[in-house]
């Protein structure tokens, strides 16, 4: 108890005014029912309320901040449009000074110029999945495809290096693209129907070669399928002779 004294200590120096009421057990029966509702109940489940189990106490959490300070490819970049300076190795040098004709630093903000199109802020990759996420099943709930939600990321003035493959990955785990999708299911050619009235009325038959040789000097195959009831008949000769195929058939 001293741990959450502590703790509830902590939280109220941050507030302006901080009260504490006492209310007495006659107008505070709901909660203490709710109290004796866990171990009142047969399964140790409520029946009438949603309730949920604590795997930790809150005075155990500890908030801890991660921040990645590794650099990120475009910080050569906006460090030589802002006061020119270039990394010691002359050829990253001139990679540098080569990729930044693509980019322009407004104001402190770095943009992505593009052919006849608004300049493209750029921005980090971990942000730019927020974007995608956003655009995707946001408030709009587009769901577009990989394609379509990369253009319209751009046309968003919006650009990072991994932006094509970010939209693909995101809409392949997207669970309700995958299944409301207009994907199209139907044969690309028109198929061509097989008509067979009869047992044995339109054979298909052709060879397969060459194989290892077996007993008999035998390389060759011979398959012939009847079309009406898919009967398959296979046999293994030696040539590929006209007496061959006439004892086959």
């Amino acid at each position: 108890m001293i741990a959450y004294v502590q703790r509830a200590r902590e939280a109220t120096k941050l507030l302006k005014h901080f009260a504490i009421t006492h209310i007495p057990r006659s107008k505070n029966r709901q909660a203490y029912a709710l109290s004796k509702l866990a171990s009142s109940s047969d399964d140790g489940k409520p029946k009438n309320i949603q309730w949920e189990t604590l795997a930790e106490r809150s005075i155990d959490l500890n908030e801890v901040l991660w921040l990645d300070r590794s650099p990120m490819w475009m910080e050569p970049i906006r460090a030589y449009l802002t006061d020119g300076t270039l990394p010691s190795d002359p050829k990253e040098a001139d990679k540098v000074r080569k990729r930044s004709n693509w980019f322009i630093l407004y104001e402190g903000i770095l943009y992505k110029r593009s052919y006849a199109r608004p300049l493209l802020r750029y921005v980090a990759s971990a942000e730019g999945k927020r974007i995608l996420e956003e655009l995707h099943e946001g408030i709009c709930s587009s769901h577009a495809g990989g394609c379509a939600l990369a253009i319209m990321t751009r046309r968003t003035s919006y650009y990072w290096r991994s932006l094509w493959e970010d939209a693909m990955t995101l809409v392949q785990t997207c669970d309700k693209y995958q299944k409301f999708a207009p994907i199209q299911r139907a044969p690309s050619t028109t198929i061509t129907p097989i008509i067979s009235p009869l047992p044995f009325t339109t054979w298909g038959m052709d060879r397969l070669d060459p194989f290892s040789k077996a007993t008999g000097q035998r390389k060759y195959l011979f398959v012939a399928v009847d079309y009406f009831t898919k009967w398959i008949q296979a046999e293994a000769v030696a040539s590929i002779t006209t007496v061959e195929v006439r004892k086959f058939i």
